[in-house]
């Protein structure tokens, strides 16, 4: 299983990836076999954690 702090990274990576593709995160995610939810899911929570103060 994967470590939280390394699914963090990798959605990270997986979110620039789909800003320089010049897809939409739809044509992304399907491409990709993954669920626009969980894109979703793990924007929010990237976006939350750099919002959160230390």
């Amino acid at each position: 299983m994967i470590s939280p702090k390394k699914n963090m990274l990798l959605w990270e990576q997986r979110i620039d990836e789909i800003n320089k593709s010049g897809m939409t995160v739809k044509e992304w995610c399907e491409k990709n076999g993954i669920s626009k939810h969980k894109y979703n899911y793990w924007k929010h929570k990237i976006i939350t954690m750099k919002e959160k103060p230390d």
